[in-house]
């Protein structure tokens, strides 16, 4: 009897070998899928924040071109304007031309005050 008992008392001990070593298993199966989820996700957010980087971008972009496309549009109707004024009153531009030279010159002429 006492050899019986012995017996199942090491079958019961290899039963529970046999569980703690399936459980050390499972839990590192368990560790690896985390692993494996954590890194999708991350891979994840990456991605969805490289879309909105690049959305970003793309939204700057087309203001910038918008910007650049208005403004040259403006340079473009200002020399239009400058040169009308200068057929219409060509006398008138040289006149203002001619002052606003002289006026600089006497502002920038720091030699002949000494």
């Amino acid at each position: 009897m006492a050899q019986a008992t012995q017996n199942d008392s090491s079958e019961e001990l290899s039963a529970v070998k046999a569980d703690l070593k399936q459980l050390k298993t499972d839990m590192a199966a368990l560790v690896s899928a985390l692993k494996e989820s954590g890194a999708q996700r991350a891979s994840a957010v990456e991605d969805s924040a490289l879309d909105a980087v690049h959305e970003a971008i793309s939204t700057l972009n087309r203001r910038f071109e918008g910007i650049k496309t208005k403004a040259g549009a403006q340079a473009k109707d200002a020399l239009d304007e400058a040169e009308q004024t200068v057929v219409r009153h060509p006398l008138a531009t040289v006149a203002a031309a001619f002052g606003i030279g002289f006026v600089l010159a006497k502002l920038f002429d720091v030699g002949s005050r000494r």
